[in-house]
């Protein structure tokens, strides 16, 4: 029974989602049609730049223009949406996106906090970099590797 009633289940949502081959073509025809019609608006702008800028040109001439033009366009548009990350062309994977990073910063002073002696106006301050404050981040970095092998 449970069989029966799972098949049903799954009959009833193909049916839900089944398009009819008529409402499909006329689906298609009339995204196509949205199309030509934005396509010929294009068209028809940049046929008035270009006999605006060339106004001695034959028809022929400003229509091989106009058809260049719009399908440098068009291209450029397919271009920008499908390219728009060009490391999928390599052949080296590209492991920044796979793995974690391998290595944390750890930032130390190499010197002293103790009274400055160079600078008048400063009390207090690293004797590597000057840096008065005394909780700063520090001016030498250290690479913590977590894969690294510690043999201290």
């Amino acid at each position: 029974m449970k069989a029966i009633e799972i098949n049903r289940n799954k009959n009833q949502m193909t049916l839900r989602t089944y398009n009819n081959p008529v409402l499909l073509q006329n689906h298609f025809s009339e995204t196509l049609r949205n199309v030509k019609q934005e396509e010929k608006d294009l068209r028809k702008k940049i046929m008035e730049q270009y006999k605006h800028e060339n106004p001695g040109s034959s028809q022929e001439k400003v229509d091989a223009a106009v058809f260049r033009l719009t399908y440098e366009m068009k291209l450029k548009a397919n271009q920008k949406s499908t390219d728009n990350d060009r490391s999928i062309y390599t052949f080296k994977p590209n492991l920044g996106r796979t793995l974690p990073p391998a290595s944390n910063k750890a930032y130390y002073h190499s010197g002293k906090y103790e009274a400055c002696k160079v600078l008048d106006e400063v009390k207090e301050a690293w004797s590597c970099c000057l840096n008065p404050v005394k909780e700063s981040q520090g001016c030498n970095l250290r690479n913590l590797a977590a894969e690294r092998w510690i043999l201290d």
